[in-house]
């Protein structure tokens, strides 16, 4: 027999993984599309996701190194300093953040989700 506690309790949400499907994906192929690149397959499809994230991944890598190789304290608060300053979203993809708030509006769930996610983000700084 289940207590009222367990009945009434919400399902978990695993807010990356709704806002991932939800508005960054769609929002990425998208984009794609937008250059004349369409998957025809699910397998391309996710073949794209991971080209997608290794790039991302290759990218921070090389600011990471490029951060390391300063070896000045007042340079390095100083490029964080303005690093805090700047967007994280590249002018050039002003229409996939236009397309990602757009998805986003008209679902109260993805709200709740962006705000999960910006408050473990403020948790974590």
């Amino acid at each position: 027999m289940s207590t009222k506690n367990e009945q009434t309790a919400a399902p978990q949400v695993d807010h990356r993984q709704l806002l991932t499907e939800k508005v960054a994906q769609p929002a990425f192929f998208q984009k794609l599309a937008s250059h004349g690149i369409v998957p025809q397959t699910i397998e391309e499809a996710q073949a794209l996701l991971d080209m997608g994230a290794r790039a991302i991944e290759h990218i921070q890598q090389g600011q990471a190194k490029v951060a390391a190789a300063q070896t000045s304290l007042i340079m390095r608060a100083h490029q964080g300093l303005q690093d805090l300053s700047r967007p994280n979203v590249d002018p050039a993809d002003a229409a996939a953040v236009k397309i990602a708030s757009q998805l986003v509006k008209n679902d109260p769930g993805l709200i709740q989700s962006a705000v999960a996610m910006q408050r473990a983000s403020v948790a974590v700084a």
